[in-house]
């Protein structure tokens, strides 16, 4: 009964102890340096709506005003049979950077998701 004890112990102190010591070692004697440098890659936010007049000028807002390059973003909005101002409001957003799809009949975020994919320059 002991020996398992004493098995136990010593995997429990290894793994909390001797592992990361044997990482940082093993780290110091085999370090590279690391390049960081700024990736901006062309991103596409998609967003399916369905009769959300009260938010979608907000939303669409929200993500242009994102920290990012302007130029590598896009907002594609698919209204999913919206039967209220929902499209309006989006057309009325004077920016290229957002394009409007709509979805005839409704059949769903998914659906519409998966409608505008192609439509995603990246």
């Amino acid at each position: 009964m002991s020996f398992v004890f004493f098995v136990s112990l010593i995997g429990l102190v290894y793994i909390y102890i001797g592992y990361p010591f044997f990482v940082f070692i093993l780290g110091k004697i085999f370090s590279k340096p690391v390049f960081k440098d700024e990736i901006h890659v062309p991103v596409t936010i998609l967003i399916a709506a369905y009769n959300e007049e009260r938010d979608i000028e907000a939303t669409v807002r929200n993500k242009l005003e994102q920290d990012y390059p302007s130029d590598l973003l896009e907002v594609i909005v698919v209204s999913d049979g919206s039967t209220d101002r929902t499209d309006e409001i989006v057309n009325s957003i004077e920016d290229p950077r957002v394009r409007l799809r709509r979805q005839e009949p409704r059949a769903g975020k998914t659906s519409a998701l998966n409608m505008a994919v192609p439509h995603a320059k990246c």
